[in-house]
């Protein structure tokens, strides 16, 4: 397995182990504020940025999305038409919800898939500025003893 298909499915898996943690601990206070479909509508709003979460990791695999801008441009869009989508399908079927049913769990487990992309991203920025570096290194090393030969 080449060393791209691992760090993609290591993000995948970090990823969904995040979103287990922050399901399960919003699991009691989902049940505490809606007793009957607290934790249903909470699973759904999990769902609904997990799942845009794995495509935007998906996305840095394609040919059209290389280039660090193109690449952040298309996983913001996928999460935030992702999100938005749900909100209006969900405003739609249950226009009764307010915050506490649903759309507050939407929007914390987008913050939390935003926070673990800009920690995806920075990681993928200091792997680049460490080659790169470690390249201009080599390249003054191979120069310094080209001119001494």
């Amino acid at each position: 397995m080449t060393t791209h298909a691992t760090t993609t499915l290591r993000s995948l898996a970090r990823l969904t182990v995040i979103f287990l943690v922050g399901w399960a601990a919003c699991f009691w206070p989902a049940r505490i504020a809606r007793p009957e479909d607290g934790v249903f509508w909470m699973s759904v709003a999990a769902a609904c940025c997990l799942i845009p979460g794995w495509i935007a990791v998906f996305l840095e695999r394609f040919p059209a999305f290389h280039g660090d801008v193109k690449l952040m441009l298309g996983q913001m869009t996928v999460r935030f038409l992702a999100v938005a989508i749900t909100g209006v399908v969900v405003r739609f079927i249950r226009p009764e919800f307010g915050l506490a049913e649903f759309y507050g769990w939407l929007i914390l487990f987008y913050i939390l898939a935003m926070v673990f992309e800009v920690v995806l991203l920075r990681e993928k920025f200091s792997i680049l500025t460490q080659s790169s570096a470690n390249s201009l290194q080599d390249s003054q090393v191979s120069e310094s003893t080209a001119g001494k030969l």
